[in-house]
């Protein structure tokens, strides 16, 4: 067999000078578009975390006020349901109320569900029928009662996957770009 450095040296200048800089234009483009894939999702992701850190407080502030009034974890999880745009999901004891049916105890994260359990606020992404979602916990007034709000986060993988592909387009344009600019140049 072969050495890979051997064919390159047999082959001309114009053509090493050529493989050179598409093999240069191919690395730029992968380490830039996985770098920009990375930083917009991070952000996304952030930007997502804060916007629904703020409806869980107003949600919480809400759970609050209604449960002191009247303590009916049911009504409570059909008031959220017409006033916000997320699910959620109360725990009193071994009953749980929520605004979809796939939502139960179980599909609460251990990690988050300790958190919660020792009077502690806390959020968690995780997979829920190949789909992430942002989960947040809360303890409530009433002892033994949580409060799990559900945010997905489809649109931002969605979104990460189209600029995934708009970079690997736009890769391959630049990388072709710079083999037709490197055959001229030398």
């Amino acid at each position: 067999m072969r050495s890979p450095l051997a064919f390159m040296r047999r082959r001309s200048l114009r053509f090493r000078v050529t493989a050179s800089f598409t093999a240069a234009a191919v690395l730029l483009a992968g380490v830039l578009s996985v770098a920009t894939l990375l930083t917009v999702g991070r952000f996304l992701e952030d930007q997502r975390i804060r916007s629904s850190t703020r409806q869980t407080l107003f949600a919480l502030l809400f759970a609050r006020e209604l449960l002191s009034s009247r303590p009916d974890p049911k009504e409570l999880v059909s008031r959220l349901q017409i006033r916000q745009r997320f699910d959620a999901m109360v725990t009193s004891g071994d009953e749980w109320f929520a605004t979809d049916l796939e939502h139960t105890p179980q599909v609460v994260p251990k990690g988050l569900r300790a958190l919660v359990d020792g009077e502690r606020f806390g959020y968690e992404i995780t997979r829920r029928g190949g789909q992430r979602v942002l989960i947040f916990g809360t303890p409530l007034p009433p002892q033994r009662t949580d409060l799990f709000l559900f945010f997905p986060l489809e649109d931002i993988d969605r979104a990460l996957s189209l600029l995934g592909r708009a970079l690997a387009v736009i890769g391959i344009f630049v990388v072709g770009l710079m083999a037709l600019v490197a055959r001229r140049v030398s």
